[in-house]
């Protein structure tokens, strides 16, 4: 039984940094609003299931985790303390904030699944091609 779960959530988990993948190297799906709100909801969600997934065993990478969520934190409230509107100010970091969980993606996979990584490079090779 929590063997299908933990499969289940690692499909999950590669699915959301797939959708990460072709939206960071695809240029058309960049500016539509309704794909900016998919792939930070996708990231989100791959952030809060992977460190489901990573807390029953304490790694270096939480100390990763906390930095970036500290780091996009501090720049939005940066931003909004300088006269944007909270919305503005998320839109505004949203592309820092999604190159941060990229890159913490691949550092999650790198220790984890680097059969994973593999496939994430083969697709951005091609997509990146197209």
């Amino acid at each position: 039984m929590v063997k299908k779960k933990l499969d289940g959530l690692d499909y999950i988990l590669r699915m959301c940094s797939l959708y990460i993948l072709i939206w960071t190297i695809s240029p058309p799906l960049q500016h539509p609003m309704v794909f900016r709100v998919l792939v930070l909801g996708a990231g989100l969600m791959w952030l809060l299931l992977s460190w489901f997934k990573i807390a029953e065993v304490k790694t270096d990478i939480h100390t990763i985790y906390l930095a970036v969520c500290g780091f996009c934190a501090i720049a939005i409230i940066i931003e909004w303390a300088f006269g944007s509107n909270f919305v503005d100010a998320v839109i505004s970091q949203l592309q820092i904030i999604i190159l941060l969980l990229f890159v913490l993606q691949y550092i999650y996979y790198s220790k984890n699944d680097i059969q994973f990584i593999k496939l994430l490079t083969i697709i951005a090779i091609i997509c990146l091609s197209i």
